[in-house]
């Protein structure tokens, strides 16, 4: 059984998908919006970026066709390791299909 990567690994994962140094998770492992933000930039997806992190996050895996469940989010606003998974796999969808593969 492989161990679970952590939330830090996940954070560089999309960051080297995207050609960006890998921004800094604070206390808690909490995520920073601005991992959003440079998602949305960098791919050309127009999600608003006034939204809280939870709903950008959905934004970018739904716009993936991938499914956001409330398992995804915390109650206290941070974007579950669950979460950041999918948006991973969001941004491998969008970065395989900028250079072509399928």
């Amino acid at each position: 059984m492989n161990p679970r990567i952590s939330k830090e690994d996940l954070i560089a994962d999309i960051s080297s998908m995207l050609g960006i140094p890998a921004p800094k998770v604070s206390t808690g492992s909490t995520e920073p919006k601005e991992l959003f933000i440079l998602v949305n930039d960098l791919l050309g997806l127009a999600i608003p970026t006034n939204l809280q992190k939870t709903d950008m996050a959905q934004q970018i895996v739904e716009l993936s066709g991938g499914t956001w469940t409330a398992d995804c989010e915390s109650s206290g606003g941070t974007v579950t390791h669950l979460g950041l998974e999918k948006v991973r796999d969001a941004v491998s969808f969008f970065t395989r299909s900028e250079k072509g593969i399928n």
